[in-house]
């Protein structure tokens, strides 16, 4: 068996550490995306129709029917899971159904400072005629609080038809890169 010499082991070492650059992935243009079950969604304290709110298969389903003429809104607090702290989201998507005919489905979504005093956010809504299935799509935020919380807030109308659907959040998605 012939030895190795330096110049030989040096050129091996460079050809590998070559390879290994050319298959390792960018990490400066990584994206990271998750999607989170609309049941991660909460009520706020100040909710009285929370009870009315029903989870299944992964959504957060609002099952007050309003009557004709009262309008009803169950508020829900929705966290995101932040991975990257040192950067804007790129996306958010809140997946809906809207089935009022009377009020939207309205969701901000908010990236706080680390302390949670002040927020750059983003409102969408799906509009106010039976919208039915929706994606309320918020773009990148116009600046990033470093090492801060991804938040979203929603407010899901009551259903206003006789039909049995129902005002819902389905999912989340969080581009993050």
């Amino acid at each position: 068996m012939k030895s190795l010499n330096r110049t030989s082991v040096a050129g091996l070492a460079m050809v590998i550490a070559a390879s290994l650059a050319a298959i390792s992935p960018n990490t400066s243009h990584a994206v990271d995306e998750k999607i989170l079950p609309g049941s991660i969604c909460q009520p706020t304290s100040v909710d009285t129709s929370a009870t009315r709110m029903f989870y299944s298969g992964g959504s957060v389903v609002n099952f007050v029917r309003e009557e004709p003429g009262k309008f009803s809104v169950t508020r829900l607090h929705c966290p995101l899971v932040r991975d990257i702290v040192k950067n804007r989201w790129k996306y958010v998507y809140v997946r809906v159904r809207d089935n009022s005919n009377t009020a939207a489905v309205v969701c901000t979504a908010s990236n706080y400072k680390p302390y949670g005093d002040s927020a750059i956010s983003i409102t969408r809504e799906s509009g106010t005629s039976f919208t039915g299935l929706v994606s309320l799509a918020f773009g990148r935020p116009s600046s990033d609080f470093d090492h801060g919380a991804f938040h979203v807030y929603c407010q899901l109308p009551g259903n206003s038809n006789a039909s049995g659907n129902f005002s819902a959040i389905h999912s989340i998605r969080l581009v993050e890169e």
